[in-house]
């Protein structure tokens, strides 16, 4: 029997950002740092590399590598020939919006995403995104849930997409109001934890000091 495809932690994030009217992937804010800290949690997870602190101390490229992550690693192996690998913060920016199409693309490729075609104000095109499965957003929901509030038992994968989560900041959309405050402050004790996570805050922390004095 064939197993079924396990998506990508960037994957995951793309359909937990889904809206629970429309099921529209809402792609504000930090969203394309927190598909980048996605690639990098991917890759810590898979064995890809090694990070302690705020660096990426070791990197081992493998087979199977998405061409985000195996573009990550041919620049890691060029850095490393001149100086450290760089810090956690500064391969988020390099990422940067490489991470958002591959996800999107796989989603829809897989039915997962439906895409549509619009203009706004009659005369700048974009696109639209749509969960066509809204029952895939509230499984992963509840297994960012159990891995906030009962970490001992989840695996390293939903532990690393929950503090992304947090870190990227639509955890007060996914566990909204009252009901949901238990969940989002136990996941801001779980981007302290991760340094993934803490790199992804960061980095949308500059970008929104840089705006705001531009």
């Amino acid at each position: 029997m064939t197993q079924p495809y396990a998506r990508t932690i960037p994957e995951d994030l793309v359909l937990l950002c889904a809206g629970p009217a429309g099921g529209t992937v809402r792609m504000s804010g930090g969203f394309h740092r927190m598909l980048a800290g996605g690639v990098l949690a991917e890759m810590l997870v898979g064995g890809a590399i090694a990070v302690e602190g705020r660096h990426i101390t070791q990197y081992q490229p493998f087979a199977g590598q998405d061409p985000v992550a195996a573009g990550v690693l041919a620049r890691l192996g060029e850095a490393g020939k001149r100086r450290r690998p760089p810090t956690l913060d500064v391969a988020v920016r390099r990422i940067g919006r490489d991470a958002v199409g591959p996800a999107l693309a796989s989603l829809t490729a897989r039915g997962l995403l439906s895409t549509e075609r619009r203009r706004f104000l009659g005369v700048f095109p974009y696109r639209r995104h749509r969960v066509t499965a809204p029952g895939a957003g509230q499984e992963i929901a509840a297994r960012v849930r159990i891995a906030a509030l009962a970490p001992a038992t989840a695996g390293a994968r939903d532990r690393q997409l929950a503090g992304l989560l947090a870190a990227g900041g639509p955890a007060r959309q996914v566990f909204p109001g009252p009901a949901g405050a238990d969940v989002r402050r136990a996941l801001k004790a779980l981007v302290r934890e991760l340094p993934i996570a803490g790199a992804v805050q960061r980095v949308i922390s500059s970008d929104a000091a840089a705006a705001s004095s531009g």
